[in-house]
């Protein structure tokens, strides 16, 4: 009896497998690295790449966790970096050993296969097999897939046992999770990833770290991102996201300069969370002086916490209405005056602790707020 589904495909191992390797030459670079190619001018010269296509395919795979650089350097040349698989590239060698005899019987002719796989040891020939977990082998007719613990199905359905799908059926039986929001997902994994930049930066974190942080597998993650820079992208708009959820009185509640003061405070990074969020910010700023498309980003951030701040300034003004101008330039000013604080906790964060950090900043805003409060369009 086929079980109803309750929901669109989930994320599925191969398909997130296929996310990382599905390239045609992605896998070959996999091929020839598991057969000692280590630099950049092997895989040249055994795939006839153009350079920027394998440089992509190089970083890709350093990025998903399965290639790791290590420079060397030759004499009197400058340092490179040479490509190893990690752990994780290691466990594709079956995948590349099933692949290469599917295409021995079925491409080529089975007679003569043009590479054979053997035991490093005894030179005897290797075979891919299905053991079970008694060590009985198991013909390929013979498999069923059944629901795993990574997946949430019907109430109707909740033997253990159920089966997905059988290689001797026609018929396929389909076990769908439970409905899953997809927003709420999507800010798991970003929040994630702002843990995991917090730590080790931009360039230093993977998806395959993320996945960690979060709990779920690399194929989720690149199952609800197109890759990692939509995931880097994520963990800045969940920053943002955190900051202008922050805390605070209703826009509309008249506070004085200095209570202010004390409302902008809880933008600077007074706590470790808070030193984790700005790590992220750091790193994107940075990144986006020489990223056009990331400063638009920025630029588009800055404007939603600009008006936020400009919401509460316009509470204490208790002269004539601010005009337009100087209500944004104060507030930009504000902000200025955050950022400048905040990046010196951040890069200095044991002398930095959050009562200087207070400190400093009422010192360059109170003058400047009391101004603006008592009437002023000078910014």
């Amino acid at each position: 009896m086929a079980v109803e589904r309750t929901s669109p495909t989930p994320p599925c191992s191969i398909a997130g497998a296929l996310d990382l390797l599905g390239e045609r030459w992605t896998l070959l670079v996999v091929r020839d690295a598991s057969r000692g190619a280590t630099r950049f001018s092997d895989f040249a010269e055994r795939l006839g790449l153009p350079p920027d296509v394998l440089t992509d395919r190089l970083r890709k795979l350093v990025h998903a966790g399965i290639l790791e650089k290590r420079p060397y350097r030759e004499p009197g040349r400058r340092a490179r970096d040479s490509y190893h698989l990690t752990a994780a590239g290691n466990e594709l060698i079956p995948l590349l050993i099933a692949l290469m005899h599917w295409g021995d019987s079925q491409v080529n002719d089975p007679d003569r296969p043009p590479v054979i796989a053997t035991d490093s040891a005894t030179g005897k020939i290797l075979r891919l097999a299905l053991v079970d977990e008694d060590g009985r082998e198991t013909q390929s007719s013979d498999v069923e897939f059944r629901a795993g613990p990574g997946v949430s199905i019907a109430p109707d359905a909740r033997d253990a046992n159920v089966v997905l799908a059988t290689t001797r059926a026609r018929d396929i039986i389909a076990v769908m999770p439970k409905q899953v929001e997809v927003a709420e997902q999507r800010r798991m994994i970003a929040a994630a990833a702002v843990a995991v930049i917090g730590s080790a930066g931009i360039d230093g974190a993977r998806l395959r770290d993320v996945a960690a942080a979060a709990n779920v597998t690399t194929g989720a993650v690149t199952h609800y991102f197109d890759g990692k820079d939509a995931v880097l992208e994520a963990a800045l708009e969940e920053v943002v996201r955190r900051v202008l959820d922050r805390p605070a009185p209703s826009a509309t509640t008249p506070i004085d300069v200095r209570g202010c003061i004390d409302l902008f405070s809880i933008y600077l990074p007074l706590d470790a969370d808070g030193l984790g969020e700005w790590r992220v910010w750091l790193a994107f700023w940075g990144r986006a002086m020489t990223d056009e498309r990331l400063r638009a980003v920025h630029r588009r951030y800055y404007a939603d916490i600009i008006d936020r701040i400009s919401g509460r300034l316009s509470t204490i003004r208790t002269a004539t209405p601010a005009s337009r101008i100087a209500l944004t330039t104060c507030a930009d000013s504000v902000l200025a005056a955050i950022d400048g604080v905040g990046s010196r906790a951040v890069l200095e964060s044991d002398s930095w602790p959050a009562d200087r950090q207070r400190k400093a900043l009422s010192m360059l805003l109170l003058p400047m707020l009391t101004a603006f409060a008592d009437g002023s369009e000078e910014f």
